[in-house]
């Protein structure tokens, strides 16, 4: 079943806010409630370590730091110089993230890989742009799409622009590939994924045909038995290496320094990613499968949450167990359920999430993928941007840490759990590298 499991990778992220303006006007609170939460995790830092410069500024809401102080300039491993970013990971880079949408072939199978690519963009081209909106009415049945007006806002707003001019002036940037899972699509942990580029990764992700969110809806969950993430990625992979579609991209991506992540299904798809070329770093989320090591393989996070009812966190901690790299990691998350690691929790909450939303308007969802897209979204569990924030600061942490050779990102990894009280469990095993400390 090529790894197949039942479980719900994200569904449809923000689909029926109430209009365009109160969206936006969510957007900008959210914005200002993750500033403030950067602000506390920054005062943590400076109680848990003794800085060697002095911090005298926030950081601004739209990511960009107003201070020397509190940034520092990026080396790529081969010590070129990239634009500098918070030393907070939970802080946005930057690069205003442009997007650029292709299809790639996989090989001799007739559906190809709908795939999307976030990229850092020239800095300031985003000035009198547009921002990017998904329709997510598109992964319905035809005869379902129609009976969701527009008055419910069906979209996914991305902070992301449309084709902006590609930052070509700062050398090879690493490279992040993200794998959806049952009733998942691309753009389904889009603040993560954004999150990454602004900071200086090129980050691609596909629908996966036959487990995507619109194979399911239209073709029944059966059809997941007909997936192949884990080959996709081989395919994804390999466009980085030998760039068609991506030809654009090509003296830009560092084929050498690739990070693969995926939650659920998408983990489990994660089991041999270290025999592509390049992969340092596989990052699999609430997954229960043994990664494989690879020549070219580093690091290694397991991430999990305690009250998962759709694979247990018993799961994640054989994956760690089994798993062999120079550095490995587990994160346990308490309070927290399947969907942590994915942002539906954040919609529609208090009327029962985005599903029971749908229903109101006769779209056909099955039980099995409503059941997954509420595991872990009660009201008494871990709120849902304090579970993305923590998710992203983690995941930015420890692919900087190797993918861009951050000593400050592997300090900030180590001090991770007393930045967010709802991590239980942070548990590191160094074997032929030994963990950087020597930070700030």
């Amino acid at each position: 079943m090529h790894g197949f499991n039942m479980a719900f990778m994200g569904g449809a992220i923000k689909l029926f806010q109430s209009n365009k303006n109160r969206h936006y006007l969510m957007m900008a609170s959210r914005t200002i409630q993750r500033s403030n939460h950067s602000l506390s995790l920054l005062t943590k830092l400076i109680s848990i370590i003794t800085l060697s410069v002095l911090i005298s500024a926030c950081a601004g809401s739209d990511g960009n730091t107003t201070s020397q102080q509190q940034i520092e300039t990026k080396q790529n491993c081969d010590n070129t110089q990239q634009s500098q970013v918070a030393l907070d990971a939970g802080q946005k880079g930057p690069w205003p993230v442009g997007r650029f949408e292709t299809v790639i072939d996989r090989g001799s199978l007739s559906k190809k890989l709908q795939t999307q690519v976030w990229y850092p963009a020239t800095i300031g081209s985003q000035q009198n742009q547009q921002p990017i909106r998904y329709d997510i009415r598109r992964f319905l049945k035809p005869a379902d799409a129609v009976n969701v007006p527009d008055s419910e806002d069906p979209y996914l707003y991305c902070d992301c622009y449309d084709q902006l001019p590609l930052d070509t002036n700062q050398g090879k940037f690493p490279v992040i590939v993200y794998i959806h899972g049952t009733g998942g699509f691309s753009e389904v942990a889009i603040s993560q994924m954004t999150h990454w580029a602004s900071r200086g990764f090129i980050v691609i992700a596909a629908n996966h045909p036959q487990i995507q969110l619109s194979d399911i809806l239209n073709n029944g969950i059966f059809s997941v038995l007909f997936a192949n993430q884990a080959l996709d990625l081989k395919y994804l992979i390999e466009e980085v290496h030998n760039p068609d579609k991506l030809q654009q991209f090509s003296q830009v991506m560092d084929s050498q320094r690739i990070g693969v992540i995926g939650h659920s299904a998408g983990a489990i798809a994660l089991e041999n990613a270290a025999s592509s070329e390049g992969v340092q770093v596989i990052i699999p989320q609430a997954g229960n499968t043994e990664i494989k090591s690879g020549d070219d393989l580093q690091s290694i996070m397991v991430m999990g949450a305690y009250q998962d009812s759709v694979i247990d966190y018993s799961g994640q901690v054989a994956s760690f167990e089994q798993s062999s790299a120079a550095k490995k990691r587990l994160v346990g998350v308490a309070n927290a359920g399947h969907m942590l690691f994915s942002e539906i929790c954040a919609v529609k909450q208090p009327e029962g999430g985005i599903f029971a939303v749908a229903e109101i308007y006769n779209v056909k969802v099955p039980s099995i993928i409503k059941r997954f897209a509420s595991d872990g979204c009660s009201l008494d569990q871990i709120p849902p941007n304090t579970g993305i924030d923590l998710v992203t600061f983690v995941t930015t942490a420890a692919f900087e840490e190797t993918l861009k050779c951050s000593t400050s990102a592997s300090q900030q990894l180590n001090i991770a759990q007393s930045l967010f009280e709802n991590i239980a469990t942070f548990k590191q095993e160094f074997t032929d590298a030994k963990p950087m400390l020597d930070s700030f």
